[in-house]
């Protein structure tokens, strides 16, 4: 027995870790962690998110649905009403509108007349996200060659007026960020755009939108894609917030990151994975149990959850009762560690956020948000993206994180990080990076350019424009709206 599960042993039963205690009939502690041919336990004493704040922001308004083509301004016959029998994600009345577009071809989905707001009943969008919800049907995570949402405080579809605000956004944008299984499994999710990465084309009152529209083509190849609405919430923060985060739980983050970032006044969110082969093993690599309860009580990183057993792809073919598995496993690790944050998880290794084929079964009923991350020089313009993730957050299944480790020199990736920095304190939004193994001493080649960061966050907390969080602390934030 490892000290894993002696200490998950001791947690749940309340008495001795030794081998010789028989917990119940039901299952053996000892196999249920070790045993890779016995997955399929159900251990809902510490399963689900139900005892957790909710992850879905408030205060939100809609300037409109799509739900059928009859919502759909001058509905063509690229668009066509489907019916949408998935029980999770079928839409209201059972169908819903998809809108398919050929290499080179483009729309403008803008409502009907009917939910053009009128006088006395326009959205306030000056201090707000604003969130395109939709379903990725077929390559929108491939082939989205323009995308971009439009506001207007006058006018309406059948009359589009000279003067607007247009998101900064892009095709691409949209394809680092689209879940895309198609439409059995395809589930609805929201874009997030702060409304300071509009520009506006002459003057627009922000206090008084009446109606938009979004603007999509395809680019490489046919897309198909179910627009759902577009959603206004508040911003939930009144400065910038940054956020780092590693992966894998390696040695070095413990005994060489959490000092120094704590020099700063900076923590992180450890993503520990896969735990059944890492946490408590003899392997100078990995941290120590007891090394992961004082990076929460000395250092106050929050301790996330990625994989149990493995981050592998072979789990998209795993049973439901085998994934709800997965994630009691992790929970009853939480307990029996006595650490908090595991409710926050992150995408694996072999199983992104656009493999949403075991997104119901383990990462929705375990965890209230699920962080991603992407390659942080995608875009050649200079700017890690055009769009930075927001606060609430657009999606919180799919957090938008940039790795630190992604082809950077010394000195220009500072330049980069201090970018989507600046770009968050700029939106009242969040800098979000996930790390892996990149920092293990002061010879890393990245270090002095984090050391750069650090001195540059910690210069901006102090000026008030600034707070490092972990991820609970932002939902927290969203919950408060502090």
């Amino acid at each position: 027995m490892n000290i894993l599960s002696a200490l998950i042993q001791a947690s749940i039963w309340g008495g001795s870790s030794s081998a010789s205690v028989s917990p119940s009939s039901l299952f053996e502690i000892s196999d249920w962690i070790n045993n890779t041919d016995r997955p399929n336990f159900k251990v809902g004493m510490h399963g689900g998110k139900h005892d957790v704040m909710p992850h879905r922001p408030q205060r939100v308004r809609s300037l409109g649905n799509w739900r059928s083509k009859a919502d759909v301004y001058n509905a063509t016959g690229a668009y066509v009403d489907v019916a949408q029998s998935t029980p999770l994600y079928g839409a209201v009345g059972g169908a819903e509108v998809q809108l398919t577009l050929a290499t080179g071809n483009s729309a403008s989905v803008a409502f009907d007349a009917t939910q053009v707001k009128g006088a006395g009943n326009e959205i306030d969008v000056s201090n707000a996200v604003i969130g395109f919800v939709f379903r990725g049907i077929l390559n929108t995570n491939l082939y989205v060659g323009t995308f971009n949402i439009q506001l207007f405080d006058t006018g309406s579809p059948a009359a589009v007026p000279a003067s607007y605000l247009q998101s900064n956004s892009t095709g691409f944008e949209m394809q680092n960020w689209s879940t895309n299984e198609g439409v059995t499994e395809g589930r609805a999710q929201r874009l997030g755009i702060d409304i300071n990465q509009f520009t506006m084309t002459g003057t627009v009152d922000k206090t008084k939108i009446k109606w938009g529209r979004v603007n999509l083509g395809a680019s490489g190849g046919t897309i198909t894609i179910a627009p759902l609405g577009i959603d206004v919430v508040q911003r939930a923060s009144t400065k910038g917030r940054v956020s780092f985060s590693f992966d894998d739980g390696g040695y070095s983050q413990y005994t060489f990151l959490a000092p120094l970032f704590q020099r700063y006044g900076m923590r992180a969110t450890a993503y520990l994975s896969p735990l059944a082969t890492i946490l408590g093993t003899t392997n100078a690599n990995y941290q120590t149990v007891q090394q992961v309860i004082n990076l929460l009580e000395r250092f106050s990183w929050q301790i996330g959850s990625q994989g149990f057993t493995t981050e592998a792809a072979t789990i998209l073919g795993w049973t439901n009762d085998q994934l709800m598995a997965e994630g009691n496993k992790l929970r009853a690790m939480h307990a029996a560690l006595g650490v908090w944050g595991g409710i926050d998880g992150s995408y694996f290794g072999g199983v992104n956020h656009g493999k949403v084929g075991v997104y119901d079964a383990l990462f929705r009923r375990h965890f209230r948000t699920m962080r991603s991350f992407r390659n942080g020089r995608a875009f050649a313009a200079g700017a890690m993206t055009p769009i930075g993730e927001t606060l609430p957050f657009g999606d919180p299944s799919i957090i938008r994180a940039f790795n630190f480790s992604s082809g950077y020199a010394t000195g220009d990736a500072y330049t980069m990080w201090k970018g989507l920095v600046d770009q968050a304190i700029a939106n009242k939004g969040v800098a979000f990076f996930a790390g892996h193994s990149e920092f293990t001493s002061t010879a890393s080649t990245l270090y002095p350019d984090l050391v750069n960061l650090l001195s540059y966050c910690e210069q901006q907390v102090a000026a008030g424009n600034l707070e490092c969080n972990t991820v609970g602390e932002l939902v927290s934030l969203v919950n408060t709206y502090a």
